[in-house]
């Protein structure tokens, strides 16, 4: 009697694993959300964006950044190709507002023909010079697309684990949109950043803005 009902437990036992294997098999898997891991930090750096070029400014955002012993950035990379179109934008915003200028003033607001003549051989003249200081203008006017140089650098500095503690912009602004040398962006597209980066959100502590500019993130 009392094996015959060992056996009958063995036999619900067995029926009820059966069951269980197959509940198993018919339910659906909930899938695993797999969570990003962010790389860790290795470097801290200071990051310029030199949208309206000044060596100045490069050269005191570099020399802050050494001074706290942190990595110093600069977009677009100051290749010799970007530099020399740097300085032909320079010389000519300089040459156009301090020298240009006053003459196109001063012919406008004079009646005598012979003041009005010397003017213009004294303008022809300055822009004669210029052409000879610059003989090769082919990079002239040539943007530089800051908007994915930005999004690149910033692609790279986080798989390498250097994190932006400082930003710092040069250039011109007009109602929040920054522009010179190498192209433009603006403070809308700069703080959307911290979507595709959102690492940056974290670091980031300060932003600096240099040159003509009179508004702020």
């Amino acid at each position: 009697m009392r094996i015959h009902k060992v056996m009958i437990f063995l036999v619900l036992l067995l029926s009820l694993s059966h069951s269980l294997r197959a509940q198993e098999s018919t339910s659906p898997v909930t899938p695993v959300k797999q969570v990003a891991v962010k790389p860790p930090i290795k470097k801290h750096a200071v990051l310029m964006l030199a949208i309206n070029y000044s060596e100045g400014e490069v050269n005191a955002a570099r020399t802050a950044a050494k001074a706290r012993g942190e990595e110093f950035i600069v977009i677009p990379e100051l290749t010799p190709q970007v530099l020399s179109q740097a300085k032909y934008e320079y010389d000519q915003e300089i040459m156009e507002h301090r020298q240009l200028d006053p003459i196109n003033m001063a012919m406008i607001n004079t009646n005598d023909p012979k003041k009005s003549k010397v003017l213009e051989e004294k303008r022809a003249a300055i822009l004669n010079a210029f052409s000879k200081a610059h003989p090769d203008s082919s990079h002239a006017n040539n943007d530089i697309n800051i908007r994915n140089e930005i999004r690149l650098k910033l692609a790279e500095l986080q798989k390498k684990g250097v994190a932006v503690d400082s930003l710092v912009i040069s250039s011109h602004d007009g109602g929040g949109n920054f522009f010179g040398t190498f192209g433009q962006t603006s403070k809308y597209e700069i703080a959307n950043l911290t979507d595709p980066f959102p690492a940056l959100k974290d670091t980031l502590k300060s932003v600096y803005m240099l040159g003509l500019v009179h508004d702020s993130l």
